[in-house]
């Protein structure tokens, strides 16, 4: 799960450093449009992955995600020209869009209630050393020769998430809401939970479904949209609005500009370059 945000977080800061060296005759709107492709492929790919999660699995939807990377990473590697690069960073994009619904989802049901905090916590650490690892891969790679090998990173990083596929499970909770009954299901949960006998799993197990069924209930019954809702509600209100107030924070404070052309800015009134 990490692998797939360190990516989402090195494809943010990838595409900064070797502006002037991939492809080097191109215009500044070609650039512009393949750095912008990434984000415009993000809100598809968010779109897409609830729906995936739920027909295909947790499990199912990572692997679709990691071959979706793969996918954008070769083409970005082997581009022939910038409509290459930009056709790639909207895949890469839709990938990262992808990641940023199904990542949560997966070690929320897979994870126990005390830990869920830190694993949420450590993937968006992820994200961010993604960005510091494309950063510092710039100073030996962004090169006239060598900016592909920059590019590769997404591809062989995929790969290896792939190639640790036989070890990924699917999520107790999703084969419990297709089949309360699953033997699966309950075998992930002992694995998971270190538990040793099967009244311990049909527990846990029990709570699953009883969780899932509420949730079911609560949506089903309620008339009001989810986000209607949670603005209803006095107990997480200060939070929601907390939370789309950093956002908007984030975006308006110009840290994007940072992660996608501080190399490419030069504050000529000072004499300061940001190139390297």
């Amino acid at each position: 799960m990490f692998r797939v945000k360190f990516l989402v977080g090195y494809n943010t800061g990838v595409m900064n450093a070797p502006e002037s060296v991939v492809f080097p005759d191109h215009s500044r709107v070609s650039w512009s449009l393949a750095v912008s492709a990434f984000a415009i492929g993000g809100p598809f790919g968010s779109k897409v992955a609830g729906s995936l999660a739920d027909t295909r699995g947790r499990r199912g939807a990572l692997l679709v995600n990691m071959w979706t990377f793969l996918l954008g990473g070769l083409v970005q590697t082997f581009a022939m020209d910038m409509f290459s690069i930009i056709v790639s960073r909207l895949i890469i994009g839709f990938a990262s869009g992808f990641s940023s619904v199904l990542v949560p989802i997966y070690l929320g049901e897979l994870s126990p209630p005390t830990l869920r905090g830190m694993l949420g916590t450590l993937t968006q650490f992820a994200l961010v050393i993604g960005i510091l690892i494309a950063d510092l891969a710039a100073f030996p790679l962004a090169t006239e020769s060598r900016w592909r090998y920059l590019f590769a990173i997404t591809p062989l990083t995929a790969i290896l998430q792939i190639l640790c596929a036989p070890i990924l499970l699917e999520s107790p909770r999703w084969l419990l809401s297709r089949d309360p009954n699953s033997r699966k299901a309950r075998i992930i949960i002992k694995r998971l939970r270190g538990l040793h006998y099967d009244y311990e799993c049909d527990l846990e197990a029990e709570n699953y479904i009883s969780a899932s069924k509420a949730q079911s209930v609560d949506i089903n019954d309620s008339g009001e949209s989810p986000t209607a809702k949670m603005f209803a509600d006095k107990k997480i209100r200060l939070l929601v609005v907390s939370a789309i107030f950093l956002q908007m924070g984030q975006q308006l404070c110009g840290i994007n500009a940072v992660f996608y052309y501080s190399t490419s800015v030069s504050l000529s009134g000072n004499n300061l370059c940001l190139c390297p």
